[in-house]
């Protein structure tokens, strides 16, 4: 007995030993592999140094701009940022274009608000840029937006006019990219935008004429709220190539009166057909119809052939390729203070679109474009313009990556406790419509009433139906609506989308 308790001491003494030798060998493995990354960063300069230290001296006058900034020691730093150096032609060519002598004579505040415009708050190599804004801001707070040339990779611009001339310097604090002209900062709202690209003279006659001039500048409402909208615009050579030289030459195509700045003009409606609420950047846009300014309708058509505008199909449902307006994928992105502004290819004139299927993703809304797709987390109740509450203080965003879900997330949009929630939904063609709710997730039981404009409907709402009928609603005029649902017995509710199929 006594051999037999000396035997089990020593196994456990030994396993003890390996234990220790073990937890030794994976902390130095640690060390080791700080050691490495400590190392591989020092490998790096920063992305000050890479300049400074560039053989032929490229960035000389990018660098006296940032000397004269106050972030040069903050770049200069470690960090996780996208850096963009002009080179020097670029520079000069800026201050020949703004009127300025040299670097010393621009402003303190201008010549930061520059540097910052040239850095993005994550760090992204070229190959990782897609079409459309960056998924970080600048340090001024604003997109900057990629396009693709012909050449893909090799053809890459920034804001439309810097051209990235050498991609992907790795830096200790990010990545530096080098391009031709300077970014300028935005300025402006989408009136005077307009008038300083050159390229759509024309139509910005035509919302001068309509009295929308100062409608496009607008930043704010009386009430404080962000003005933002999103212009399908021709430019002048889609004009001039069906005969319009000018927006009084366009007023007398469309028959307008003489009064252009009543609602009721044709000119009037026009402009306005081309004016959508809300900021939509390219990668933004789907397969939708969107509400104008002028309660009127524009449908678009996204496919691998670019954005269809009021795209015709004929009886087999297919697309008419020439019959179709499109967005010109090599002019859009242009920003404003207030607005994108995407160029069209052919002129837009005013269509009445017939009702279609409408999926309404509750989550698609533009408080969360830029955190969708990042996990699960909470929005405080009033934080997301077309989601309100009462009852508690906050919504659960949750992204599956799947699991059946439209566009993969939903929102927990009622909880244990008594409540209710209210969704205004996407802009939606008047018309007929039955309405379906698809819920996933399912908590607790959950029993609501459902409204829609303020019309309570026939049956109440179960969470153990994945898929909720609403009814049947017609609706006289184009817009969003407001569908509410009351609880009546607390539970969690996980809302997915609507669904609005028309009835003939």
């Amino acid at each position: 007995m006594k051999d037999l308790i000396q035997f089990i001491f020593n196994i456990k003494r030994r396993v003890f030993a390996v234990g220790l030798l073990l937890a030794a060998v994976s902390l130095a493995s640690c060390d080791e592999d700080d050691d490495d990354k400590i190392f591989k960063e020092a490998e790096y300069l920063t992305a000050i140094e890479a300049m400074e230290s560039d053989p032929d001296g490229r960035f000389d006058m990018w660098l006296q701009l940032i000397q004269a900034s106050d972030f040069y020691g903050l770049l200069n730093a470690r960090g996780d940022y996208t850096f963009f150096g002009v080179v020097n032609e670029g520079v000069q060519e800026y201050l020949s274009q703004t009127g300025a002598s040299d670097i010393g004579s621009l402003e303190k505040d201008f010549v930061n608000k520059l540097v910052k415009n040239h850095t993005v708050m994550s760090s992204y190599a070229s190959f990782t840029m897609d079409p459309g804004p960056l998924g970080d801001t600048t340090m001024n707070g604003n997109y900057l937006t990629i396009l693709f040339g012909e050449g893909g990779l090799k053809n890459l611009k920034v804001n439309q006019k810097s051209l990235i001339v050498q991609p992907d310097t790795r830096c200790s604090n990010g990545y530096l990219h080098v391009i031709d002209n300077v970014i300028s900062p935005i300025g402006a709202g989408a009136y005077k935008t307009m008038a300083e690209l050159g390229k759509f003279g024309i139509f910005n006659e035509a919302v001068s004429m309509a009295g929308l001039a100062d409608t496009l500048e607008l930043a704010t409402t009386a009430e404080g709220k962000g003005v933002y909208f999103t212009l399908f615009a021709e430019t002048d050579e889609v004009f001039k190539a069906e005969g319009i030289n000018s927006a009084q030459e366009l007023a007398t195509k469309l028959e307008a009166g003489s009064d252009y700045t009543s609602r009721d003009n044709a000119l009037n409606r026009f402009v306005r057909y081309h004016i959508m609420t809300g900021k939509r950047y390219s990668n933004r846009l789907k397969s939708h119809t969107y509400l104008t300014v002028g309660n009127t309708m524009v449908r678009l058509e996204k496919t691998n052939g670019g954005f269809y505008v009021n795209p015709e199909h004929d009886d087999f449902g297919e697309l008419l390729l020439d019959k179709s307006n499109l967005l010109d994928v090599f002019n859009m992105d242009f920003q404003s203070t207030n607005a994108t502004i995407h160029a069209l290819k052919k002129v837009m004139y005013f269509y009445d679109p017939e009702p279609q299927v409408i999926f309404d993703d509750v989550c698609d809304v533009p408080e969360l474009q830029t955190k969708r797709w990042t996990g699960n987390f909470l929005v405080r109740v009033n934080e997301i313009e077309r989601w309100k509450g009462k009852g508690y203080e906050e919504f659960a965003y949750r992204n599956y990556g799947g699991q059946g879900l439209y566009e993969n997330d939903n929102v927990q949009c009622m909880n244990a406790y008594s409540g209710w929630f209210e969704y205004t939904t996407t802009p939606i063609v008047r018309g007929k419509y039955k309405i379906s709710a698809t819920f996933s997730g399912a908590g607790s039981d959950v029993t609501a009433h459902v409204y829609v404009d303020g019309v309570k409907c026939k049956t109440p709402l179960y969470d153990q139906e994945r898929e909720y009928q609403l009814g049947e609603f017609e609706f006289k005029e184009n817009g969003p609506h407001v569908i509410r649902l009351e609880s009546l017995i607390g539970g969690r509710l996980y809302l997915d989308r609507f669904k609005f199929t028309p009835v003939k």
